[in-house]
């Protein structure tokens, strides 16, 4: 994949061929033709190839020079390539460690926007706690069972449909959260004292197979919006079921879930969230940021899950 989260990611580097050699026959020896190893006809198919182009423009002096800015094009591209593989690789090297700890096996739920009342639970998530339009904003209801890859089928969601929910709500605790959330801005809260300062927090989800999962905080979740001491500290969700986290289907479909699991999630920052389908999506900052760091367009195919960096 050649895609890390964090500074303790493992790095893949692929290379490929190898060198062959081959000793020189007898002159009058004419050994019968062997197979050539495909290993061999991989390192050396480049050598052919430009040995053959510059056989046919010899001939041709008008097609070498239309050929020209091509070559240069391409070695330019793959100088650069290379330039940019090998400044990845040393800001990777640098990235520290993720200050924020891992809330390991938490019991994840799943809902989802336009969710209607269940037979447990009669929340309806037409509006999130911090925003009372969300099911517009979003495009639509984002169905758990109508789905076309990881988007809900028949439109293409104007937000991020890598969604999570955790239980505390900073707007109606401001005095909670000037006192446990880390990236807690007072002049914000001055500015804006009914803008949540949690919205759109990025979030790593790891499953107990080890795959990872980038979301964003959307929501207030589940059961409990007053749930400080678990959000940001060390106690353990409270409620009937002990379920500490909701997660998006695009979450539960990416990771592989079926409804009621075990994960582990923590707080990330923007410059951690690695290339994924979750920044392909919607207007906030933090995919603003990640979009900005890694330019993709939505006919992109999804990655694969990634690998615990653990």
């Amino acid at each position: 994949m050649g895609l890390a989260a964090q500074a303790e990611d493992n790095v893949l580097i692929y290379g490929g061929g190898g060198e062959a050699v081959v000793p020189a026959a007898e002159p009058s020896a004419r050994p019968a033709p062997e197979a050539v190893p495909a290993q061999v006809m991989s390192s050396t198919r480049p050598m052919v190839e430009s040995l053959s182009a510059g056989a046919a423009t010899a001939m041709n002096p008008a097609a070498a020079m239309a050929q020209k800015p091509l070559l240069n094009a391409l070695a330019n591209r793959d100088r650069i390539g290379d330039q940019v593989e090998q400044v990845r690789q040393a800001l990777q090297k640098r990235l520290p460690r993720s200050r924020y700890p891992w809330r390991r096996n938490v019991i994840t739920t799943m809902f989802w926007i336009g969710q209607g009342p269940s037979g447990y639970n009669d929340t309806q998530n037409v509006a999130s706690a911090w925003d009372v339009n969300w099911t517009n904003n979003y495009g639509g209801t984002d169905s758990a069972y109508d789905r076309e890859g990881y988007l809900p089928r028949g439109f293409v969601p104007r937000l991020n449909p890598f969604y999570i929910a955790l239980p505390f709500n900073d707007v109606k605790y401001p005095d909670i959260a000037s006192q446990v959330v880390p990236w807690w801005d007072p002049e914000k809260f001055r500015r804006h004292p009914l803008q949540s300062q949690c919205k759109g927090r990025w979030v790593q989800v790891r499953s107990q197979e080890g795959k990872v999962c980038f979301a964003q905080w959307e929501d207030v979740g589940p059961y409990r919006f007053d749930h400080a001491a678990y959000v940001f500290g060390r106690e353990r969700p409270t409620n009937y079921n002990r379920a500490g986290l909701d997660v998006s289907p695009a979450v539960r479909d990416y990771l592989g879930l079926t409804g009621m699991d075990y994960c582990d999630w923590r707080f990330v920052e923007d410059y951690e969230v690695p290339f994924g389908p979750w920044v392909k999506y919607g207007s906030h900052p933090g995919v603003l940021s990640a979009q900005r760091r890694h330019p993709v367009s939505p006919s992109d195919p999804a990655d694969e899950p990634l690998p615990s960096p653990e």
